[in-house]
């Protein structure tokens, strides 16, 4: 197993997914950047993937893995990053090669689509299991494995905005009980509590992690900084933070990331103080 905080060599691979097992099931070639950005709420994340192929080669949409190929020693990881639908674009071709950016969207993204609503008068009903509503709200909709991580009673009726996506509604349930709706890189779709123990510590021994820009505001209670990679750190996650010389210190939970996978993988969060 990799030790995130101690120094590891990485790269990484872009893989099809089949929709039915939903394994791999082959590697994506010419591949030369790929960003991966997630938010609180809504969709979660979306990405790009950015590739350089012969013009006669064709990228067909569908559903792909980015995945991380971590080495420390004798160990050696395989760790997921995303799993989005890509979608080609128009491209540039010169000499014979076409360069191209896929675009990729959340596992999550069928779920919020241009005017689909829920039925008219749905709501969800008091006293009933919130993360069970909220898995029988995206199953119609989401291809992907749904996993109800915990549950909540809703302690009255909620009743759905009328043009509400089901995704929306789905969060308005979420919200109530303190829970988030989270894909993992898999691409499975978790319906859990927020996090309220730290997924990172960031201390004289995790700053290892941390690239040289660190930056606050609002008096410290919002902070962004780059990063390397540590698994399972995402969006929701908590990082407790104590490193007083860059501004820092107290748990915060991060509020938005961007990936990018070019030389390596580099992480950037914004986190808010909890």
């Amino acid at each position: 197993m990799i030790d995130w905080a101690s120094t590891y060599a990485s790269s990484w691979r872009v893989m099809r997914v089949d929709p039915l097992t939903w394994a791999d099931s082959g590697q994506l070639s010419g591949i030369t950047e790929v960003d991966v950005s997630r938010k609180w709420g809504s969709q979660v994340e979306s990405g790009t993937v950015t590739v350089s192929i012969p013009a006669s080669v064709t990228v067909p949409d569908g559903w792909y893995r980015i995945e991380l190929i971590a080495t420390q020693g004798a160990n050696v990881d395989l760790v997921p990053i995303a799993t989005l639908y890509l979608t080609s674009g128009s491209g540039t071709w010169a000499d014979g090669w076409r360069e191209d950016e896929l675009d990729g969207t959340s596992v999550l993204a069928p779920a919020d689509g241009d005017g689909l609503t829920m039925p008219d008068g749905a709501y969800a009903p008091m006293g009933t299991n919130g993360a069970e509503v909220i898995a029988q709200i995206l199953k119609p909709h989401v291809v992907a494995p749904i996993s109800v991580d915990g549950s909540f009673t809703l302690p009255e009726h909620i009743v759905y905005d009328l043009d509400a996506t089901p995704l929306e509604c789905a969060w308005t349930v979420a919200d109530v009980g303190g829970f988030m709706i989270s894909p993992d890189g898999y691409g499975t779709v978790h319906i859990m509590p927020k996090p309220t123990t730290p997924a990172l510590v960031l201390d004289n021994k995790g700053m290892r992690l941390m690239l040289p820009e660190v930056e606050t505001s609002d008096g410290g209670n919002t902070a962004d900084w780059e990063r390397e990679w540590a698994d399972g750190v995402t969006v929701g996650s908590v990082v407790r933070c104590n490193i007083p010389s860059r501004g820092i210190s107290g748990d915060y939970r991060i509020v938005s990331q961007s990936i990018d996978c070019a030389e390596g993988i580099r992480v950037s969060d914004t986190a808010e103080r909890i």
